[in-house]
């Protein structure tokens, strides 16, 4: 009986240790509250797409026709004719006269008869007949037909066809991806046996080279449009905050960066499909004396200028509206930090971020302005090279159109800035140049050398590829296996950016070539009316 109430005793004494352990280990830790990312669920379903009546843009080339058409003319009618003609006229005539005679022979026995001539020349009128045969004629109008071979140039028509309902195998976003704050215990080093003076950092702590104290923080982006170009900001806020950063490098435009896809707020592009210019952050906290790193912001600072005066396009409207650059303020939530003291104070900012004078550098003693306005337009001229006044480059645009069955070459049809194509299905481009002569030399020629893909999403295996080349009769080739992809509720359409080189012929001989840039905007669509993005 001793022996088990020994054992019980020793049971309970260990427990009581192990727990009073356990407890003052806890004591070396923090909870701390963190955003993550629950990726969406994302199921393959088979949907019933019906059938329904399309419009298609079909093209009729051009084609040969035999015509029939009656033709007036006049022709000279050529007749014989007897025509009955005469006249008198006096004529002397021989007129033979005479008489018998009574005469006595030389005997006087008898009488014998003899013939007295007395013919004469006599002067009578007689008949002298012209009748003869004459050719006559005259004009009339005859009828005839004519049979005549006539070009009917090819045109863009419009067909209803039915499309016949099937299944399609589509992605349909279950349940969407969203940010979820949990608490997450953090152990901290055992503090030393001597504890160090206040504000002393941890030994094992390693302080960020170029860590400097944040006075202005990230509160939103903004997109302004003038007369003179586009213009995209970063706001911010100034209110008490307990944040570091380290400045990681400032970008231009276009140009990749490994923080691209780091960023809470993302780097966007600008009209044209470029990269916008500006610097990325990381942030930190400072946590019983250790910086911790909690996000990397990025401070947008560009603009597109517009050398013509006029303000480009807007981008086309589908399902989810215009994508058309929005002007208002956009706050972003900082979706790593989360700390209960630093929850949203109703004016779009949820935490302190980053000092926005991504410009010149910030610096442990840097206290930029914290005017939430956006930047004034500046009015100030770009410098460019200017050609000479005689030789001034085309103006114009570049489209692309739809390869249709029955197209005959590059040159027919028109061209379009933006197209809609289907998911997966093959497409094939014609470039369509609209370029006019310049102002300066109406009488100009101009003629497309080459066009180039500089950039552009492709999944067709023996598609086209940026860097390549072809002339005008020579198709790009596309294919894209993935719908367009939603970005804050609206459409963001895939781009293909085309560059194509003019040759300008002068009217005094002179031969110059010139580069057009342009960006065409392509939806994919699913194979059916029935969009997941929408709900249906």
């Amino acid at each position: 009986m001793w022996r088990l109430e020994w054992w019980l005793a020793a049971t309970v004494g260990f427990v009581l240790t192990m727990c009073t352990v356990a407890h003052v280990r806890a004591d070396h830790g923090t909870w701390e509250t963190e955003r993550v990312w629950v990726e969406p669920v994302i199921e393959t379903r088979s949907v019933w797409i019906p059938g329904r009546w399309e419009d298609h843009s079909v093209w009729v080339p051009g084609r040969w026709d035999a015509r029939t058409r009656t033709v007036e003319e006049r022709v000279w009618q050529a007749r014989r004719v007897w025509v009955v003609s005469g006249h008198w006229e006096e004529r002397l005539q021989w007129v033979k006269r005479g008489y018998w005679s009574e005469v006595e022979d030389d005997d006087g026995l008898g009488i014998d008869f003899v013939w007295v001539d007395t013919s004469r020349w006599e002067l009578r009128e007689v008949w002298v007949d012209t009748s003869q045969w004459e050719d006559h004629g005259i004009w009339i109008t005859e009828q005839r037909e004519v049979v005549t071979t006539v070009w009917v140039p090819g045109q863009w028509t419009t067909e209803r066809r039915w499309t016949a309902g099937y299944y399609d195998t589509q992605r349909v976003v279950v349940s969407p991806g969203r940010y979820e704050s949990r608490r997450r215990w953090v152990s901290l080093p055992h503090p030393a046996p001597t504890p160090a003076p206040v504000g002393t950092p941890h030994p094992n702590c390693r302080i960020p080279s170029g860590i400097y104290k944040v006075t202005n923080y990230y509160a939103g982006t903004t997109v302004e449009e003038s007369e003179t170009g586009i213009y995209y900001g970063t706001m911010t806020d100034s209110r008490p905050n307990d944040l570091y950063a380290v400045d990681l490098g400032s970008y231009s435009k276009g140009v990749n960066s490994r923080y691209d896809g780091a960023a809470f707020n993302g780097r966007k592009r600008d009209v044209n499909g470029h990269l916008l210019a500006g610097t990325f952050y990381q942030n930190y906290r400072k946590r019983h004396g250790c910086y911790v790193p909690t996000s990397i912001v990025f401070f947008q600072d560009d603009r597109v200028r517009f050398t013509t005066g006029v303000l480009p396009p807007p981008m086309p409207e589908n399902d989810a509206g215009p994508t058309a650059t929005p002007t208002s303020t956009e706050p972003i939530v900082d979706p790593v930090v989360g700390d209960p003291d630093h929850r949203s104070s109703g004016n779009g900012s949820d935490g302190p971020q980053v000092d926005p004078t991504p410009s010149r550098g910030p610096g442990p003693e840097s206290t930029p302005t914290s005017q939430p306005t956006p930047r004034p337009p500046d009015d100030r001229p770009t410098p460019t090279e200017s050609p000479l006044p005689a030789y001034d480059p085309p103006a114009g645009s570049i489209r692309v159109a739809p390869v249709l069955a029955g197209t005959a070459n590059a040159a027919d049809g028109a061209g379009f800035r933006a197209i809609e194509v289907l998911r997966g299905a093959p497409i094939d481009l014609w470039v369509r140049p609209d370029v006019q002569p310049p102002a300066t030399d109406p009488s100009a020629s101009v003629d497309l050398e080459q066009w180039t893909l500089v950039r552009g999403v492709n999944d067709r295996p023996s598609g086209t590829r940026p860097g390549d080349t072809g002339r005008s009769n020579e198709r790009l080739r596309f294919q894209w296996n993935d719908v367009t992809p939603v970005v804050n509720g609206r459409l963001d359409p895939y781009t293909i950016h085309l560059r194509a080189r003019f040759r300008v012929t002068y009217s005094d001989g002179m031969v110059r070539s010139f580069d057009l840039d342009e960006s065409i905007a392509v939806t994919v669509r699913f194979q059916g009316a029935t969009t997941w993005e929408n709900g249906q």
